[in-house]
């Protein structure tokens, strides 16, 4: 089970024959076993939660690798109303979603820390090194109170002239950033190393769904341009 877009296995893949007298749910590679497959069946009706549903003739399987591959198409799907109460302890977790990001002006990854509430940076040398953090009354300096990480790969360095913790993000492209996570205080001892004031996750996208390009100019001789190719 393969998803059409971006070719990812598809987990939890519900394949059935109408009388029930077949089921099978695909494996964390997007596998399903058709051993117990009776040679007598022609149809199956692929299911699984954000995909449409597919009915299938057995015989017109496409094979890749001598694997049978079944192409699920995304779709969105539309749940009941479900209310969800969170009380102050478990509700600590906090996210900045794909729509929050562009729809603001960014010039670089590191003006997205300006949407964490209390967090303020300040650039003092034209742009050219990681700018210096403000949080919730805690003066970072470059990242030695906060953990930084992009897609789980620490950010801050141990050891740097400008002080152990210093974190660099100029090096992410902003559109390319899916989601960032965020949560403040030094209570978060699962997130390692200079989490004194709190930590920011950035998720990049997985996969891009069709390209695009950027251009952008401005009064003051500024100019740029992105290309990006899926």
């Amino acid at each position: 089970m393969v998803n059409t877009l971006s070719k990812i296995p598809v987990q939890d893949a519900f394949a059935q024959t109408a009388d029930l007298s077949f089921t099978a749910t695909a494996d964390e590679n997007g596998l399903i076993s058709f051993r117990n497959l009776s040679d007598t069946v022609t149809k199956l009706f692929i299911s699984c939660i954000g995909f449409e549903p597919k009915l299938i003739n057995v015989t017109s399987l496409s094979f890749s690798n001598h694997l049978p591959v079944i192409d699920l198409v995304p779709k969105v799907s539309s749940l009941e109303e479900v209310k969800v109460r969170a009380t102050a302890s478990n509700g600590v977790f906090k996210t900045i979603s794909d729509l929050d990001i562009h729809l603001r002006p960014i010039n670089n990854s590191q003006e997205v820390l300006r949407m964490v509430p209390g967090l303020f940076i300040g650039q003092h040398a034209g742009g050219g090194k990681a700018e210096q953090i403000f949080l919730r009354g805690f003066d970072v300096d470059h990242g030695t109170d906060i953990n930084l990480t992009v897609d789980g790969m620490p950010v801050n360095m141990v050891s740097h002239a400008h002080g152990q913790g210093y974190a660099d993000l100029h090096f992410v492209i902003p559109e390319l950033i899916d989601k960032v996570n965020f949560n403040k205080g030094p209570y978060f001892a699962d997130k390692g190393n200079f989490t004194t004031a709190g930590f920011v996750e950035f998720k990049t996208k997985d996969y891009l769904e069709n390209n695009f390009i950027k251009v952008e100019g401005g009064s003051s001789v500024h100019s740029g341009a992105l290309q990006v190719l899926i």
